[in-house]
């Protein structure tokens, strides 16, 4: 039986998305970027694999077409060597994608997985990478965030397993962010975000199923000092009424006031808990969707890559709930402001503007959500651009050597 091996033939298929067919190579092969576009659009013959049969090496080419890339399938030669490459300025010869049907979605061996430490100053690159990433689709990510939240309401209406749906479709919507960010160069589509359901989607909720445990495990902490709360308040029950929110506040303050050391080992323990979760959690949906990880593995890379990277989170810790309390501040004034010249502006024609206070304070509300889900963009796509500078090495050796930022295997 013949052997066959197949080629990419360096180029992309004339009319196709470059941006996207990079991206889904990459998601094929966990290659990074520049290895992708090199392979992809440096001209060159590529052998990515040999010894194979016709109906194998079909898939593959069915596969890669699909997605925008040139490739050939020829016969493996005699004896074993390098493929000979036509050094003489010809063109390639006209390609003809295969007719056969794609019955099996090859999978390409994956390279290893690697990111780089960067300096603290780059938390701000960050920051400032993912505002002007909103600020060429000002219109569809808030869009974007708005069709989510109203699913999450209809699921949450869900009786008895609404919350549990609404938890397990977290880390699927956010691997869907990181797959539209990585494709937004050609152009960001709301479809591209239903591109998670044909790739690693069944990864997405086991990494939710890990969430979820992560959560309970965060609680433990907290059964001791709430334990011993209402212990001592169903002790001392009959000292105070416990239909008086006052005095049953009144009770637990005592009891925290009592055991002052017990309660704040029990929260530092909680905090601690949760900032390992928060690391492990960090890059593990961009992981899965972009790099073709397992959920176990990318959480375990995640936790890995964030505390070699410590630095630029500890200024991101820092700066961004900063710019979240400025704009808080700035959302609320306006809202304020709508809100007395709405009431004055009624009390001066009406007798009574209780009425027109209530819409007007429903209408703040609603600005405020308004003016909220631009920053809820912001720092998702923050956590696109922090996963693109760290796990998308450029020019390894080059990198490394002038810019003094480790590579990391």
């Amino acid at each position: 039986m013949n052997s066959y091996r197949v080629v990419l033939a360096g180029k992309l298929v004339e009319g196709s998305g470059a941006e996207t067919a990079i991206t889904q190579f990459m998601q094929l092969t966990n290659t990074n970027r520049p290895e992708a576009e090199n392979l992809l659009t440096s001209g060159k013959p590529t052998v990515i694999k040999k010894n194979i049969d016709k109906e194998t090496g079909e898939r593959y080419i069915n596969t890669l077409t699909n997605i925008g890339i040139v490739v050939e399938l020829i016969d493996e030669p005699e004896s074993e060597g390098t493929l000979p490459i036509d050094n003489s300025g010809n063109q390639p010869p006209a390609y003809t994608p295969p007719t056969g049907n794609l019955t099996q979605k090859p999978v390409l061996e994956p390279l290893p997985a690697e990111f780089r430490v960067v300096p603290a100053g780059n938390a701000m690159q960050w920051l400032r990478s993912a505002y002007k990433m909103f600020s060429e689709e000002p219109w569809r990510w808030p869009f974007i965030y708005i069709i989510y939240m109203a699913i999450i309401l209809v699921l949450a209406l869900v009786p008895f397993l609404g919350s549990l749906v609404v938890q397990l479709s977290g880390p699927i919507f956010i691997g869907a962010i990181m797959i539209a960010a990585s494709t937004q160069k050609d152009g960001l589509k709301v479809g591209n975000l239903f591109l998670v359901f044909q790739q690693r989607w069944q990864e997405l909720i086991l990494l939710a199923i890990f969430g979820i445990v992560a959560t309970l495990i965060t609680l433990i902490p907290m059964i001791i000092p709430f334990g011993m709360m209402f212990t001592k308040l169903i002790a001392i029950g009959n000292s105070f009424n416990p239909n008086n929110q006052k005095e049953v506040a009144d009770a637990m303050l005592g009891i925290i006031l009592a055991n002052p050391v017990t309660v704040v080992i029990s929260f530092l323990i909680y905090f601690i808990i949760l900032a390992l979760w928060l690391m492990a959690y960090y890059f593990a949906p961009a992981l899965i969707t972009l790099r073709n990880r397992g959920a176990w593995e990318s959480i375990c890379m995640s936790f890995k890559a964030t505390l070699k990277n410590w630095k630029p989170f500890l200024v991101a810790g820092i700066v961004i709930p900063l710019l979240l309390i400025v704009a808080i501040v700035i959302i609320s004034a306006i809202i304020t402001g709508i809100i007395v010249g709405i009431a004055f502006a009624t009390k001066a024609t009406h007798s009574d503007g209780s009425t027109v206070i209530v819409l007007s304070t429903i209408l703040g509300i609603i600005l405020c959500f308004v003016l909220m889900i631009p920053l809820m963009s912001i720092l998702t796509l923050f956590q696109y651009t922090s996963f693109e500078d760290i796990f998308y090495i450029e020019e390894k050796e080059e990198v490394a050597a002038e810019n003094d930022t480790p590579i990391i295997a």
